[in-house]
C-alpha cells in the first residue's frame, strides 16, 4: 500500500480548514490504495485555525518562519511517507484529486506530479482573468521554453511529490514563488516531472487572499530567470556582436547606403554603443549566474574561461581598459587647448571615447563582480 501526506499550509482559516478536513477524512477513508497522514502547517494565525486543526485530530506544526514556502517545507519535513500532496487551506482544491495525484505519481514513477487548473476545470469567478489568461500562461510558457518541462500550469496549488527526491531539490525558496522554484529546482536535478488535470472550486467571497498578483508575479518571474543564464548569455552574445559590427565601420566615417541614406557616423555609434551597453549588461548578469550555482545546461566555454580568468590577467585588462579610457579624455583636453578651447568638429573621435569607456569596461566591470562573488562564496 501507498502512504501519502496531506499537508495544508494555514494562516486565519478557520472559515473553511474546518470544512477541508471533513472532506479529507471522508475521501481519504474511502482510498483503498493509499495510507494517509494530513499536516497543518500553520503559519502564524491568530484566529482560531490551530484550535480547528487540533480538534479534528491532525498533526499541527507551527511555522515561525513567514511564507508560503516556508510553510509547505516545515510541513514536508514532518511528513513520515513515501508521498507527500499539499493543496491551500482554502478548500479551492479537491482532496478527491490529491489522491489521484498520487496514483498518477506512482504509475509513472515520477518524482512530482502536478495539478494542472488549465488543462481541468475551474469553476466560474474561481480564477481573475489575469492569472487564467495572462499571468499563469506566460509564466508556465517560459518554464516549457527555458527548461523544456512539460508542464501549462506552473502556479497550480496543488501537486504531488515524492519526499526522497525533495531533499535533493535543496528548497530555499520561502515566498509564493516557491512554486515555480519547485519545478525548476527539481527539474534541475533530474526529476521526472507529470502533470495531470484538477478542477480549481470557487473560494469564500469574504476571503482576503493572501497572494499579491503582482508583487509575487514578479519573485516567480526572477527566479525563473535566475535559473537560466543561457538566456541572458545569448542575448548578450548576439547583442554585443550586433553592437561590434555597427562600431567598427564608423572608423571610416559615414557611407550612403540604400541610396542617399546615410550609416555609420555619429548617430549610428550612438545607437550600437547604446545596444553594446545592453548586450554587456545581459553577458554580465549570465556570468553572475553561472558562478552563483549549477545551471541546467552546460556553461559556454567563453564563460568557463572568464569564470576563471587568471587575477592577474583580470587586474591588468582593468588598468588597461581605464588606462585607454583616461588616455582618449586627455587627447581630448589637449586637442581642444590647442584650438583655444573653441569649438571643433571631433563628435566621432569623442563618441569612440564612450563606446570604450561604457562597452569593454562594463564587460570587464561584470567579470570583476563574478569573481567578486567567487570569492565570497568559496572564501579563497
Amino acid at each position: 500500500m501507498n502512504s501519502a501526506t496531506f499537508v495544508i499550509p494555514c494562516l486565519n482559516e478557520e472559515k473553511t480548514l474546518g470544512k477541508l478536513l471533513d472532506e479529507c477524512r471522508a475521501v481519504f477513508a474511502e482510498d483503498a490504495e493509499t495510507d494517509w497522514e494530513i499536516v497543518v502547517a500553520d503559519n502564524g494565525s491568530t484566529d482560531r485555525s490551530r484550535e480547528i486543526a487540533h480538534a479534528h485530530d491532525v498533526t499541527v506544526v507551527e511555522v515561525m518562519a513567514r511564507g508560503y514556502g516556508a510553510a509547505l517545507s516545515s510541513g514536508i519535513l514532518n511528513s513520515h511517507t513515501t508521498w507527500v500532496v499539499y493543496a491551500d487551506a482554502d478548500g479551492t482544491y479537491r482532496p478527491r484529486d490529491a489522491v489521484e495525484l498520487v496514483r498518477v505519481a506512482v504509475r509513472e514513477n515520477a518524482d512530482l506530479a502536478m495539478g494542472s487548473r488549465l488543462r481541468g476545470r475551474i469553476e466560474k469567478g474561481a480564477m481573475p482573468w489575469t492569472h487564467r489568461y495572462l499571468g499563469t500562461p506566460v509564466l508556465s510558457w517560459l518554464i516549457r521554453v527555458l527548461y523544456r518541462i512539460p508542464i501549462t500550469d506552473c502556479n497550480s496549488g496543488i501537486r504531488c511529490l515524492r519526499r526522497e527526491a525533495y531533499f535533493r531539490w535543496k528548497m530555499r525558496s520561502q515566498g509564493m514563488e516557491f512554486a515555480s522554484s519547485l519545478l525548476i529546482q527539481a527539474a534541475s536535478r533530474g526529476a521526472k516531472i507529470v502533470e495531470t488535470p484538477v478542477v480549481l472550486r470557487v473560494g469564500p467571497a469574504d476571503r482576503v487572499p493572501h497572494l499579491k498578483s503582482w508583487r509575487d508575479g514578479m519573485r516567480h518571474l526572477l527566479v525563473i530567470l535566475a535559473g537560466a543564464p543561457w538566456f541572458f548569455w545569448n542575448q548578450g552574445v548576439v547583442l554585443l556582436l550586433l553592437s561590434v559590427l555597427s562600431a567598427i565601420p564608423c572608423i571610416w566615417g559615414p557611407r550612403p547606403i540604400f541610396g542617399e541614406v546615410g550609416f555609420f557616423g555619429p548617430h549610428t555609434l550612438a545607437v550600437s554603443t547604446v545596444i553594446g551597453f545592453y548586450g554587456a549588461l545581459s553577458f554580465n548578469l549570465a556570468l553572475l549566474l553561472y558562478v552563483s550555482g549549477p545551471s541546467r545546461r552546460p556553461m559556454p566555454r567563453l564563460s568557463q574561461f572568464l569564470i576563471r580568468l587568471p587575477e592577474d590577467i583580470l587586474f591588468w585588462s582593468l588598468f588597461a581598459f581605464v588606462g585607454v579610457f583616461f588616455l582618449g579624455v586627455l587627447y581630448l583636453v589637449w586637442r581642444w587647448a590647442l584650438n583655444d578651447y573653441g569649438g571643433m568638429d571631433f563628435v566621432r573621435f569623442a563618441l569612440f571615447c564612450v563606446y570604450i569607456a561604457v562597452i569593454p569596461m562594463t564587460l570587464v566591470m561584470g567579470m570583476f563582480q563574478a569573481h567578486l562573488w567567487k570569492r565570497t562564496q568559496t572564501g579563497s
